[in-house]
């Protein structure tokens, strides 16, 4: 099975699949075979770019708010959420934000 029909499995049954800073989390687990997990596992690494891919659109507009000053002022615990966000997907805008925020932090608004 692809991980694109893997991924769609999971969902059908009820699965939520996310990327997680430490690797692959699943919300329903119960929901799945032991097939399914299995392959989960051996397929991880395809099946959390094709989550980064799902949620991409999302991440590069709240990088693009970064950059553009809607955080400027925010807490450092929001702050720190939003680079959290930020830091398992490889992009350009998303890597100059998760920057513009370390150097927020670090208290050079």
């Amino acid at each position: 099975m692809t991980a694109d029909k893997l991924v769609h499995e999971c969902q059908i049954r009820g699965a939520i699949l996310r990327r997680h800073p430490n690797g692959l989390g699943i919300t329903g687990y119960d929901q799945l075979s032991r097939e399914l997990l299995d392959q989960l596992r051996r397929q991880k690494a395809e099946v959390l770019e094709i989550l980064d891919e799902q949620h991409r659109p999302a991440l590069v507009s709240t990088a693009r708010q970064v950059l553009d000053g809607e955080f400027d002022g925010g807490s450092p615990a929001l702050l720190r959420r939003v680079l959290a966000g930020l830091a398992a997907t490889r992009h350009p805008a998303l890597a100059r934000a998760r920057a513009r925020l370390v150097s927020m932090l670090e208290g050079g608004q």
